[in-house]
């Protein structure tokens, strides 16, 4: 599903962090344009029609950005232009029975791991919705991880990785407020 869009755009931002990231497209009335992925405390991806993308360089330059690198993609991914596509996969994912991981996986639409009771809902979810690299990494440092294996071609995530853990914090997240994080998000849904 996601393969099929068009139409859309991404761009890599590097040198500003989220919320910089997000003033840019507010002062500049790029309301078409959201955050798709926090790859590390200062390369961020945007998303939205491809125009707007490309429109966005100059202002994003004037912010004095270290990079503004549109990516070669057909669609806004990650973003709320997702959302048909996500509605598909809903209903493709309605006819399976969807069982909870045996070892934790980390959600990239949470940073924490998949809940038994939410497997299909975040994978859903997570078509329209940020990526959460950076604080995926954060969360697993908090947790004494040390050691981190990039699996598959390239070396992308593990130089995203790398950069995390020479800039960042571990999120240190307690399982009492794992709990409170719960209860919030099943609040929210009622």
């Amino acid at each position: 599903l996601m393969g099929q869009a068009y139409g859309g755009g991404m761009a890599a931002v590097g040198g500003l962090e989220e919320k910089e990231v997000h003033d840019v497209l507010r002062e500049h009335g790029f309301d078409s344009i959201s955050v798709a992925n926090l790859n590390s405390p200062s390369q961020i991806v945007v998303s939205g029609p491809r125009e707007d993308v490309e429109r966005a360089k100059d202002a994003f330059q004037a912010a004095n950005v270290r990079m503004y690198t549109v990516l070669q993609v057909s669609g806004a991914f990650h973003s709320p232009y997702m959302e048909s596509a996500q509605r598909e996969f809903a209903a493709f994912a309605d006819g399976f029975a969807i069982k909870a991981p045996t070892i934790p996986v980390i959600a990239n639409v949470t940073a924490r791991p998949y809940r038994a009771d939410r497997v299909a809902d975040t994978l859903i979810t997570q078509i329209s919705s940020t990526v959460r690299w950076s604080e995926t990494i954060r969360y697993l440092m908090g947790k004494g991880e040390e050691e981190f294996l990039q699996v598959g071609p390239g070396h992308v995530l593990t130089s995203l990785t790398r950069s995390i853990r020479r800039n960042a914090e571990p999120l240190i997240v307690t399982e009492e407020q794992e709990e409170q994080e719960e209860r919030e998000e099943r609040e929210s849904r009622q």
